[in-house]
């Protein structure tokens, strides 16, 4: 593995934490175990992740110059979509 790769990969993961501490904190919310308005700091910080991980989906989907993965590419191709 080159730098690049691994640096995605590290990038992922904390994306991928990034969501479990999301969906962690709202069961918890929905639960009754936290409620955000005793918890204001952390309500905020997680509020700036959701912002944050909403931002990089959406500029994410909007990259046009993305690199694609050419097995999917091709395997699209090959089914005719």
């Amino acid at each position: 593995m080159d730098q690049r790769s691994v640096a995605r990969l590290l990038i992922d993961a904390f994306w991928v934490f990034v969501v479990g501490i999301i969906a962690c904190y709202l069961f918890f919310v929905v639960i009754g175990g936290i409620k955000p308005a005793d918890t204001l700091g952390l309500t905020i910080v997680i509020g700036v992740l959701l912002v944050l991980c909403l931002a990089r989906g959406w500029a994410h989907s909007h990259n046009k110059n993305a690199e694609r993965d050419r097995r999917l590419v091709a395997a699209r191709e090959r089914r005719g979509f």
